[in-house]
């Protein structure tokens, strides 16, 4: 067995440095902002990923639908070294069939790494998609290696299943094997897959710890590593838990249900712990109040929108999802309208891989972004608007138009996300933002929009997209950075034929306003520094830009009519901007006049209740003289009153009382 140990223990910690490798290289990457430049000629790294990672295979192994180049050179590896240590050092029938049981009992260790995909991926700091295939595979592995060892020890061995070892190891087997078959109902039945899953794996671990004999520690050994494994990262995503949902002084996570026509719910969450919410950032969620089998479920959502502090922190977030079955079928119809429950929450996870931008680092460096996305699909794209958005007013991003096209499904699609997208467009204070909106159920005609929203920036089609003219015409007009001012040159040129020493043919030319720029243009930019590399990239579009160029100057001055070109195209930009603003200080005077006439409709309002007013005190002060009139004539006749009844009391003590009977006499 030390033949099988040590090498592929080797291997695994040699896997587990290079994922440790690569976290340190995103990490560095990301705090010198590294970015992809059209200067220069594109590098190891990008043809690695262009080639290798980006492309995506047609067909579905071992249930992965988005398989790279790379996973599949890997697993091609994985198994085919997995496939040697079966047999190298194994000579006999029943080694092998001991040696397939370690290899089983080692791929548990990444297999119960994590109770969660999502914390297990945050952990190691690698992607969803990463950490499900190490899964899936690791789990494959397990359960084959468990099958061969089953096979070779049926044929060595007559199988006893009235034995405890016997039966708990076809136990084992029996729950690897229906780990493998669940996968295929997940889509359907989340709820069921998500017990059945974890009670399979509890079942699988305890029977092959009890089908293992008490006198094979070292094989216990890898049941005891899995399980503190398991333990650990339990307890992390525990302690998260609880610090995401609980908070000293403050309520904990509260759900507010607001449907929107049959089947659309939006989700708002109070959270007691604000953060810096990013695009494409995910939580699990649960809500107790839908049953004891909810209890302790937590089920994957995109955060679509989220509401900030002064500080920028999310003090609520928004989800948006389409009721189906399950989970959120039961929020739509057991939840209230505009009614606070308690829910708690796991996360954030995420945001999505950078990587998946193409050869940029971030999706903010790009000059021209095109959002496509149908029906419920914009809940995923409003959140990359609005962090654009907002990086755009900080002056950190690059792009200069983002159009978005979406085609709606269903009724309410609309209005789901109306409100979003109206305060998307009154925050854009660069008219950067386009908004297509295609409603197959409208008759109105495709050419002709009705504009709506702030500036009327949102234009509503009738008919469905063509997405093929949609996407050319996108082509046709894209802005972007440097060369990219092709668009004003007239110039098309690719990245890698970009130079910054002047050439024989070349049909651009470089104006530098610092002179201190000048001598790194008089060599090739494989032949700088870092350094050099990182100020080109500072102060391109500041310092210097390229300009249309004849054949056979050397001068990299421009010409009085590229000059004059130049000035031309800002004149028309800075045009479009003082049109766009006129209508704006236009449509501020309208909404002027508009208030002003309605203070002055409510001040004459006013003053006519402050006449009214006057009357009434007049009124009331008359009446009150009336009032305290007579208030002193009552008292005089209280006195006079008094006065007499003294005086009848005094004309009665004179005479003498009179008995009944008594004759008086004259």
């Amino acid at each position: 067995m030390k033949l099988t140990e040590g090498p592929y223990f080797i291997i695994i910690g040699v896997v587990i440095t290079l994922m440790a490798l690569h976290w340190l290289y995103r990490c560095l990457s990301s705090f010198f902002n590294t970015r992809h430049s059209c200067l220069g000629r594109t590098s190891p790294y990008h043809l690695f990923l262009r080639y290798l990672v980006y492309p995506r295979a047609t067909f579905r192994l071992l249930q992965i639908d988005t398989l790279s180049p790379l996973g599949f050179v890997l697993l091609i590896c994985y198994f085919g070294g997995t496939a040697i240590f079966n047999f190298v050092g194994a000579t006999t029938t029943a080694e092998k069939g001991v040696r397939a049981a370690q290899l089983a009992l080692a791929n548990l260790i990444p297999l119960y790494f994590s109770s969660g995909r999502e914390f297990g991926a945050h952990i190691l700091g690698i992607s969803l998609e990463t950490y499900g295939i190490i899964h899936r595979t690791t789990g494959f592995m397990a359960a084959l290696q468990a099958a061969i060892h089953v096979t070779i020890g049926y044929q060595n061995n007559a199988f006893n299943l009235s034995s405890p070892t016997g039966f708990n190891g076809l136990l084992g087997g029996c729950m690897l094997l229906s780990l493998l078959i669940l996968p295929m109902v997940k889509r359907r039945v989340y709820e069921v897959f998500f017990i059945t899953h974890l009670v399979c794996a509890v079942i699988a671990l305890v029977a092959i710890w009890r089908h293992i004999d008490s006198s094979h520690s070292q094989s216990r050994r890898y049941i005891l590593a899995s399980l503190c494994g398991l333990t650990a990262t339990g307890a992390l995503q525990l302690l998260r838990i609880l610090y995401r949902n609980v908070a000293v002084g403050r309520k904990s996570v509260r759900i507010v249900a607001r449907p929107y026509s049959e089947d659309i719910v939006q989700a708002v969450l109070y959270i007691p712990r604000p953060w810096k919410v990013r695009a494409g950032e995910r939580i699990n969620l649960g809500v107790p109040f839908l049953g004891l089998f909810y209890l302790f479920q937590a089920h994957p959502f995109t955060i679509a929108w989220w509401e900030e502090d002064c500080e920028g922190n999310a003090d609520s977030i928004s989800l948006m999802f389409r009721a189906r079955t399950g989970f959120t079928r039961k929020v739509l119809d057991c939840l209230e309208p505009d009614c606070e429950y308690w829910a708690w929450i796991d996360g954030p996870f995420g945001p999505s891989s950078p990587q998946n931008f193409g050869s940029s680092r971030e999706i903010a460096d790009f000059g021209h972004i095109l959002m496509v996305t149908t029906g419920i699909g914009i809940a995923a794209q409003l959140p990359y608007i609005k962090e654009l958005l907002r990086k755009y007013r900080n002056a950190s991003v690059n792009t200069q138009t983002i159009s978005l096209v979406w085609q709606l499904d269903r009724t309410g699609d609309w209005e789901s996300a109306r409100d979003w997208l109206q305060q998307l467009v009154k925050e854009d204070d660069g008219y950067m933002l386009k908004v297509a909106v295609y409603d197959p159920l409208r008759s109105d005609s495709p050419q002709e929009p009705r504009k709506i929203g702030h500036h009327e920036l949102i234009s509503l089609y009738g008919g469905e997209v063509n997405w093929a003219d949609i996407l050319a015409g996108e082509m046709g007009k894209r802005t972007g950075k440097l060369l990219v001012t092709a668009d004003t040159l007239g110039i098309r040129i690719k990245p890698t034929e970009v130079r910054l020493r002047k050439e024989e043919d070349m049909p651009y030319a470089w104006h530098i306003d610092n002179h201190e720029l000048k001598p790194l243009f008089e060599k090739q930019l494989s032949k700088h520094s870092v350094g050099a590399y990182m100020k080109l990239y500072v102060e391109v579009g500041h310092s210097f830009w390229a300009v249309r160029s004849q054949h056979g100057e050397s001068s990299t001055e421009p010409s009085l009519k590229d000059q004059i070109e130049i000035l031309r195209n800002e004149n028309a930009t800075l045009l479009q901007k003082l049109k766009l603003s006129e209508e704006y200080s236009a449509e501020v005077s309208q909404r002027k006049t508009e208030l002003e006439f309605e203070v002055s409709n409510l001040q004459d309002a006013i003053n006519a209740s402050n006449s009214i007013i006057s009357n009434y005190q007049q009124e009331i002060q008359q009446w009150t003289s009336t009032v305290k009139y007579y208030e002193a004539y009552c008292h005089q006749c209280t006195d006079e009153l008094n006065q007499v009844i003294s005086s009848l009391q005094r004309l009665k003590d004179c005479f003498p009382p009179i008995m009944c009977g008594e004759v008086i006499e004259f």
